[in-house]
């Protein structure tokens, strides 16, 4: 008969539907025959024969609960009936103290699965997670397929984000610079309008003492000295001439157009 090598199922071989790596590395270095002896009941025997499947444990036979007793005495039962096959059972490993305490009273050598996971260094055996994950080459597909898409709709989002973000950003720009060139365009007329303006008041204030000039060489030609008149009471005159000279009496500026803006009629009146 054989050597054997018996292994628990859950907590031991697999967690949380995970492989556990170590152990499994363990089973496979010791070239011995596997029995799988589980406490699950029978009727779960298609599930449990799935589970190892998934794992790629390679054993020659596996021993399920068909009975009323406890894990324990269910287990110490059945490796006792292996022993009385004639099977050389080398390794109990199960994640239950209980368990390893019941078939150990048989002579049989246990093996905590958290020592394999922790402390077992023998036989270039390396240290690995607790919980190994085993995929299929399609399932490493599938997950790569799912992280791509992931990533490809992340791309996505933020590209859609950036090209919101440049077309606000440019209508903004281009609001603005539309702004700023009616606002140059305005800005250019009125310094233009100006210019024009003060050109005309400087015309006009010589063309006035011109006159001014010519009228006294015309009195003094005709031997009439000149008289001061005062002049006549007229509230709107006095009015424009008033405009008239403290327009003249402001420095170039903001405020002078303003005011010429203001009082332009009676400013050129005054003239």
């Amino acid at each position: 008969m054989p050597n054997i090598l018996i292994t628990d199922i859950d907590g031991t071989v697999i967690e949380y539907g995970e492989p556990i790596d170590a152990v499994l590395e363990f089973i496979d270095q010791q070239k011995l025959s596997v029995f799988v002896l589980t406490y699950r009941n029978i009727t779960e025997k298609a599930r449990t024969v799935e589970d190892l499947k998934k794992i790629n444990l390679n054993y020659d036979r596996l021993i399920m609960n068909n009975t009323d007793l406890s894990a324990a005495e269910f287990k110490k039962e059945e490796a006792s009936k292996l022993l009385k096959e004639g099977y050389d059972v080398k390794f109990f490993i199960d994640n239950d103290k209980a368990n390893r305490n019941s078939v150990g009273s048989l002579g049989i050598e246990t093996i905590d699965p958290n020592d394999l996971v922790d402390n077992y260094d023998q036989k270039n055996v390396k240290k690995v997670s607790k919980k190994y994950i085993y995929m299929t080459i399609e399932q490493e597909l599938a997950n790569k397929c799912l992280e791509l898409n992931s990533a490809i709709t992340e791309r996505d989002e933020i590209r859609v984000a950036m090209e919101n973000l440049v077309s606000k950003e440019s209508a903004d720009l281009k609001s603005a610079l539309e702004k700023v060139a009616t606002l140059s365009t305005d800005l250019d007329k009125l310094n233009a309008e100006k210019t024009e303006l003060l050109k005309q008041v400087e015309e006009l204030q010589k063309n006035k003492i011109s006159a001014s000039m010519e009228a006294a060489k015309i009195v003094a030609a005709v031997g009439v000295s000149p008289v001061e008149v005062s002049p006549v009471e007229d509230n709107s005159s006095a009015k424009k001439v008033t405009h008239l000279e403290t327009f003249l009496s402001m420095q170039p500026g903001n405020e002078r157009t303003s005011y010429y803006a203001k009082y332009k009629n009676e400013i050129i009146r005054g003239i």
